[in-house]
């Protein structure tokens, strides 16, 4: 299981961030911290795999804190995260984050973010492994913004069995809902993951 400490100065933050890597099990939240002194205290203690790291924090601010953050704790993968858009991405990226959130998304994509950033840890699949043909059928025209009224005509299927196939594509992804699917299947194609699936 992957190891992660979560720093951010907001308590309802943390908890949120905290239940989202619940729900899944890839992740063990294994510590807390509201700035990066108490993560020091810390990491004096325990090396955890990940950090997720806040931009903005009382003690640090932007590429100061991840810098300071890869001194006390080199070994550990940083995931950036911040409330104020993707302005600060390239330079969170190129100052030593190996991955960027903006914290509007993070409740739907964090976990696969994580597990994404340690592939012999992830029990996730690409899609041509873990789903069947329809089903990617069915995932890809979610992410595409089609009502499952709108993917049940595309697929000359009925409403009743999309709804069985996105059922499924859920359970099998650990996802909880068509959102989280789209954001998902996007991020899987700027990856360039395989789409050998066709529809119909």
């Amino acid at each position: 299981m992957i190891t992660a400490l979560l720093v951010d100065d907001h308590e309802i933050v943390l908890e949120g961030i905290e239940r989202v890597l619940s729900l899944d099990g890839r992740v063990e939240v294994v510590g807390r911290a509201r700035s990066l002194s108490e993560a020091g205290v810390f990491l004096d203690e325990m090396i955890p795999d990940v950090i997720v790291l806040d931009l903005r924090l009382p003690d640090a601010d932007g590429i100061a804190g991840i810098e300071r953050v890869k001194k006390m704790c080199p070994q550990a993968k940083i995931v950036a995260m911040t409330g104020y858009g993707k302005a600060a991405k390239a330079g969170a990226l190129k100052n030593g984050a190996d991955a960027f959130l903006t914290k509007e998304l993070a409740s739907d994509i964090i976990t696969h973010t994580i597990c994404e950033l340690f592939p012999a840890n992830r029990r996730e699949q690409d899609f041509v492994q873990k789903l069947s043909a329809r089903e990617v059928d069915v995932a890809r025209l979610v992410a595409a913004g089609m009502t499952n009224n709108e993917i049940a005509r595309a697929l000359c299927v009925s409403k009743n069995t999309v709804k069985t196939h996105l059922g499924n594509v859920l359970r099998k992804l650990c996802l909880r809902d068509r959102v989280g699917l789209a954001l998902h299947w996007r991020l899987k194609e700027q990856r360039g993951a395989p789409d050998n699936h066709p529809v119909g």
